[in-house]
């Protein structure tokens, strides 16, 4: 019987919800006769309790045993039933029994951009996340065989795996600049470190006082700050406003955790090279935007959303809802030092590196427009794995 060969696109995968053990390679009489088996670029891998399957005529494989294999990173987001799996700028969410899942890369224009259709959605069978084997192959840029008479599923990496499509240059007569260069100082993410290394917390004294820093002292405090996975609340958000008890609790994890961290500090360190390029002030950091942004980051990971507005929130007794951008920033005490029309301004970005941030929001105009906006003097960068990028411009 002839192999159909599944194309490749842009689509998902997921994770297993428990976790399985190490890979292993496994004989041909390792396996049930009639067992599905998976092989990537020659070698079988185990699937350990819970082989592939067939539903509704799509080949369904565990995920965690997949895309680890494959290099990628996962996390499942339990009380919303979603995972999360990340590599070389390529961030997707895909949540249980849902046909569609969440697909952003650094040239992703918008979230309604991101939404990819599933033929069949992402299952739990006998506790393992199970996604359609056309999917991996779809957002991975993978060749996926499938071999009805052996019962094979065979995926091809073509000698390694496709990462997401490099940024596009921004167009010169919409800038009037280049983006900042690539060969600066990337923020310290503590990989491939034989030493321990020390942390500096990063925290500043209120928008009374703004920090205005240079791009040199912005890297040099990236150096020895702590990374996202160090300052990632251990606490979920509720699916409400929080209590002054809550924010409080949450504020001071906050500042026990680290405060800003490198990538945030690497994405601030950008704009303001990027402001400066255009003729305009740098921007200088604050504190109470710092934390209305990491707050609103968290939000979208905990919650499962991925937009300015968060859903579950509705307006207090004075009707007023911090699903709003000045709001939220009001909540953790920001108080514009100058008359302005705009107020607070919002980006968010799905990407995972610092440049990637920058070239999405530079990919858009809305986004442009909110780097590069006269009146604004401060800003706030907050990042949570999961939750993507917020920045809060005030002024």
């Amino acid at each position: 019987m002839k192999s159909n060969v599944i194309k490749k696109a842009t689509a998902l995968v997921l994770l297993a919800l428990m976790a399985v053990g190490g890979l292993e390679v496994f004989g041909a009489t390792d396996y049930a006769a009639d067992e599905i088996r998976i092989r990537v670029d020659g070698e079988f891998i185990a699937t350990g309790d819970q082989p592939p399957v067939i539903v509704d005529g799509r080949t369904l494989v565990p995920l965690r045993v997949v895309m680890e294999r494959l290099g990628f990173d996962v996390e499942w987001v339990d009380h919303s039933r979603a995972a999360n799996l990340r590599k070389s700028g390529l961030s997707i969410h895909i949540v249980i029994d849902q046909l569609k899942m969440t697909v952003i890369t650094p040239n992703t224009a918008s979230f309604i951009d991101s939404q990819v259709a599933l033929d069949v959605p992402a299952r739990i069978i006998n506790d393992r996340t199970m996604v359609p084997v056309r999917a991996i192959s779809e957002a991975t840029g993978m060749d996926v065989n499938w071999d009805g008479q052996s019962r094979i599923v065979d995926i091809s990496t073509g000698g390694g795996i496709t990462a997401a499509p490099s940024p596009t240059p921004m167009p010169t007569q919409l800038t009037g600049n280049n983006i900042p260069h690539a060969t600066a100082q990337p923020p310290n993410n503590n990989d491939n470190r034989n030493t321990p290394r020390t942390v500096t917390p990063v925290l500043f004294e209120g928008d009374n006082i703004l920090n205005m820093l240079s791009s040199t002292e912005l890297s040099e405090l990236a150096a020895t700050a702590a990374t996202p996975e160090e300052t990632r609340s251990a606490n979920v958000l509720p699916n409400r406003r929080p209590t002054d008890a809550e924010l409080t609790v949450w504020i001071e994890e906050y500042r026990e955790l680290g405060g800003i961290n490198d990538f945030e500090l690497e994405v601030i360190r950008l704009i303001n090279e990027y402001r400066v390029q255009n003729g305009l002030n740098p921007l200088a950091i604050s504190m109470e935007l710092s934390m209305a942004a990491r707050f609103h980051s968290q939000s979208m990971a905990d919650l499962s959303f991925f937009a300015h507005g968060n859903p579950y929130y509705r307006c207090d007794a004075s009707g007023r809802s911090e699903s709003r951008a000045t709001d939220r920033a009001e909540m953790f005490g920001h108080v514009n030092v100058q008359e302005s029309a705009w107020g607070v301004t919002e980006n968010i970005s799905g990407s995972g590196s610092p440049q990637g941030v920058m070239q999405q929001w530079l990919n858009s105009q809305g986004h442009r427009a909110a780097m590069l906006r006269e009146g604004y003097v401060s800003i706030g960068i907050g990042v949570v794995r999961g939750g993507g990028t917020t920045a809060k411009f005030g002024s």
